[in-house]
């Protein structure tokens, strides 16, 4: 059915670069937009809580397949355990899961030890879970490569861009240009572990930067991307007119 769909289609709209690349892969001639899937809001003080330390936030599913919980929970209880106390870990995901449940046996021992750490038994409310998101200092990906390599979409960044926090991603993951100004790389946990302290010990700096990076993904707001997709449709529209008319 997809030659049929294909010819059917004036243009299409994308996420990522990585769709991009495939449809022009397969052919796909006609004019294609990319997208961001979330959009910078403004106005989230409503959600804001004061915290005098940095707040870091893994977003996305507790799933073997996809992350690395183990190993970074294992930085952040090094962290602590050095007596470094102005770091909070929230696990903004549910232990629902087989996998989830094994995760929360660490989460709960974390948390006995008195460290930082939040997780959830079950699915969180919406409310909820932008209320942290919101306050989040810095988002962390704790992706694998063989399921992101390509450049897949991670709920870090769709939460990163929606509440302009920058983010921290592995070195290799596939990244949007407009992005990078808000990002910070890693290349594994033993380096994740250093950037995470040295943001822990200039507190000032990281608050600087996160400033900086909610200015640089203001470009991805309603008002800036509404304008490029009216373009993409208006042209679209005169597209589809001139060649109505050429058949003529």
């Amino acid at each position: 059915f997809l030659p049929k769909i294909i010819s059917r289609l004036t243009g299409i709209i994308v996420h990522t670069d990585k769709a991009k690349n495939i449809a022009k892969s397969a052919n796909f001639l006609k004019p294609i937009h990319k997208m961001p899937f979330s959009l910078f809001k403004q106005n989230i003080d409503k959600y804001e809580v004061k915290f005098e330390g940095l707040h870091f936030v893994i977003t996305g599913s507790i799933n073997e397949t996809s992350r690395d919980h183990k190993s970074l929970v294992k930085v952040f209880e090094r962290i602590w355990g050095e007596g470094i106390g102005n770091v909070k870990l929230t696990i903004l995901s549910s232990t629902k899961s087989d996998y989830g449940k094994e995760m929360k046996k660490i989460f709960n021992d974390l948390a006995n030890k008195k460290y930082d750490i939040n997780y959830f038994d079950d699915w969180i409310p919406e409310d909820e879970y932008l209320r942290i998101s919101s306050n989040a200092d810095f988002f962390i990906a704790p992706i694998k490569k063989d399921y992101y390599s390509s450049g897949e979409l991670t709920s870090v960044t769709v939460e990163s861009i929606r509440t302009g926090t920058p983010a921290i991603y592995p070195s290799w993951y596939v990244h949007e240009e407009k992005l990078k100004k808000s990002s910070i790389f890693f290349d594994d946990f033993d380096d994740l572990y250093k950037i995470i302290v040295k943001l822990s010990e200039n507190i000032d700096e990281s608050k600087a930067f996160k400033s900086s990076a909610k200015r640089s993904l203001e470009v991805f707001s309603l008002e800036n991307e509404s304008k490029k997709i009216k373009t993409f449709l208006d042209d679209l529209t005169i597209e589809k007119w001139w060649g109505k008319r050429e058949l003529q």
